[in-house]
């Protein structure tokens, strides 16, 4: 499958906030409708609302979730359909990694895994990659969260109060990536604009304290997929549309699912919260009964009815950026 590679580059750490209300702790990388979300801010500054029409458009661009890269390998989530077949102290040791390369994920795309060799494979800080393909320690230290110590003053009575901000540094040789498809020119300029926005302006919170800064890399890649695929592997967060829901086959797929909520904010409006959604995660393998490509859809988490003083529907980007999978019957 043909798309396009974006490789962030980060020049400062970052913060990107999971939910609640405390900034102690954050998240890693970059989700796909964290990503989209941005894209649309990122839009409606540069060229009014109507842009933002055209992102939300169901199929104009299509964005994974990022994930990371260490010097020219790209790494993807694990499979929650790949196990491992023999060796309990390998699966032990496999079992705990949270990412897989692109060389060992093109084997176990057709197989499942079965025509890999443990004895090719290694890990290291949950990340899962052939020996032709890294050394075990280019893998240590890919990225570090650090807690920053802060203090805040009260402007009344001068006390103080200490709190702490978490940030996440990767190497100068490593970043997070994502994949999108986009299917004309147009789209696909709007698509680089928006990125060259972000790079310039930042993710994250802190953004006017030069938080979040970043360069991007642009190439287009053929992503390796399953010859005889019969499932369909995820690299975005996912919500079925309603025309999906009566098509997968629930407990044929493996899959975890996570509540996503949180906070937003849109131009002259104050932050809100909006309402929880629950999503299909990245690395879920899903299996349709007519073998579908998932579609997805972005569901309304904010509204008139919520909040008086909104102006616009806010949308949660669900939509879904999978590759085929061949799943061995099995399950193995």
């Amino acid at each position: 499958m043909e798309c396009t590679l974006f490789r962030l580059r980060f020049e400062s750490g970052y913060h990107l906030g999971v939910d609640g209300f405390g900034l102690e702790s954050c998240e890693p990388r970059l989700r796909s409708d964290a990503l989209f979300g941005a894209l649309c801010s990122a839009a409606a500054k540069l060229y009014g609302g109507a842009s933002v029409g055209e992102l939300m458009k169901s199929g104009n661009i299509l964005v994974s979730s990022c994930f990371p890269f260490v010097r020219d390998v790209l790494f993807f989530p694990m499979p929650f359909a790949w196990r491992i077949h023999d060796g309990a102290v390998e699966y032990k040791r496999l079992k705990k990694a949270a990412y897989m390369s692109l060389g060992l994920l093109a084997r176990v795309l057709n197989s499942s895994g079965k025509e890999v060799g443990l004895e090719e494979i290694s890990s290291e800080s949950g990340f899962l990659f052939l020996e032709s393909e890294l050394k075990h320690d280019d893998c240590k230290g890919v990225y570090v969260t650090r807690e920053i110590p802060r203090v805040v003053i009260d402007r009344v009575t001068n006390s103080t109060e200490l709190f702490y901000f978490s940030e996440t540094f990767f190497r100068s040789d490593s970043g997070l990536y994502f994949l999108a498809r986009t299917f004309d020119r147009q789209n696909a300029e709007l698509l680089r604009t928006c990125i060259g926005f972000l790079a310039d302006e930042g993710i994250g919170a802190d953004r006017t304290c030069g938080k979040g800064l970043f360069t991007f890399e642009e190439e287009t890649i053929s992503i390796p997929e399953a010859v005889n695929g019969n499932s369909s592997l995820l690299l975005s967060l996912y919500i079925p549309a309603s025309e999906e829901i009566n098509s997968l086959l629930p407990k044929e797929s493996y899959y975890e699912i996570e509540e996503r909520g949180g906070w937003v904010t849109s131009l002259g409006m104050q932050t809100l919260h909006r309402r929880r959604v629950r999503a299909f995660r990245e690395g879920s393998v899903l299996v349709f009964r007519d073998n579908r490509e998932p579609k997805g859809c972005c569901p309304i988490v904010l509204g008139r009815e919520d909040h008086p003083q909104i102006h616009h529907p806010v949308f949660r980007y669900m939509q879904a950026f999978s590759i085929p999978y061949f799943l061995q019957k099995d399950g193995g």
